[in-house]
């Protein structure tokens, strides 16, 4: 019961880590400037047909972006390029996705990133058990559980963690992320 410390008694520092990498950005910006790196799939028939009257602008941008995405970080983060903070927005939440614009003057050749993570800011105490222990977990936007249930232990370090890969995209001016469409039939509400 003792081996892996329950956050409660050990302070979030035991469970604040840093996920650290190097990157080299040049190997991007040696791609044909109109190939893709975001997105491996083709337009379907449909988005070709729907866009034939569409026409490709004469004077195209040189302007190159850089984004670190982020795929579930639980629970709070900032994130760190070449020992600079870079601002993440709301950076707290339960297994959040974050896109992180990276100002292209703060990359060097060979680039260190580093994502500070952080356990809640109320873990809770699970002495009590029960359903939840003391519920304080509840004040964070997270899943009260891991705190301990009737069908679960409780989980010591609150799942701190990144638990989805990160990604370095390169884009242009303009990023289209998360697209959705809505097919309405005649007749239908």
């Amino acid at each position: 019961k003792t081996a892996i410390p329950d956050v409660f008694h050990v302070g979030r520092g035991f469970y604040t880590f840093w996920w650290c990498t190097t990157f080299e950005w040049p190997s991007l910006l040696r791609r044909h400037p109109r190939a893709r790196t975001s997105c491996s799939l083709p337009l379907s028939s449909f988005l070709s047909r729907y866009w034939q009257g569409h026409r490709e602008p004469q004077a195209r941008t040189t302007q190159r972006r850089a984004r670190l995405l982020l795929e579930g970080c639980n629970y709070s983060i900032r994130v760190f390029v070449n020992e600079i903070e870079v601002p993440v927005g709301p950076n707290k939440g339960m297994f959040l996705r974050r896109a992180v614009d990276v100002p292209t003057d703060l990359l060097k050749p060979t680039n260190r990133l580093a994502v500070l993570v952080e356990p809640p800011d109320h873990v809770g105490c699970v002495d009590k058990g029960g359903q939840g222990g003391d519920h304080m977990i509840a004040k964070d936007v997270t899943c009260q559980y891991v705190e301990g249930w009737d069908w679960i232990q409780p989980v010591p370090d609150r799942n701190t963690g990144l638990w989805g890969p990160v990604y370095l995209q390169e884009t242009g001016p303009a990023v289209l992320s998360d697209p959705r469409a809505v097919v309405r039939f005649e007749g239908s509400a």
